[in-house]
């Protein structure tokens, strides 16, 4: 037990370099870009925003409709008893 503190030390240096590399490489791609390139890219982030913004009212609308179907059982099966 007391040998896996020592590793879990050492692979979570090794993540955090392994990490911080690919951020920087990610970083140099970026500015090697044209502005044309660039361009494209926001286009695409700002579409991709747009049917972030659709889908979330979607998911709004269909928590309303299950809410108000569970609110409805509720009251179906308190009020009534159709066992009998």
């Amino acid at each position: 037990m007391g040998i896996l503190i020592p590793i879990f030390a050492i692979l979570t240096g090794m993540v955090a370099i392994i990490c911080n590399t690919y951020l920087k490489v990610q970083k140099m791609k970026m500015e090697s870009l044209s502005s044309q390139e660039k361009q494209v890219l926001l286009d695409k982030i700002n579409q991709l925003e747009t049917e972030n913004k659709e889908l979330q009212s979607r998911v709004e609308n269909v928590e309303t409709i299950v809410g108000g179907i569970d609110i409805d059982l509720l009251k179906i099966g308190s009020g009534s008893n159709y066992a009998k």
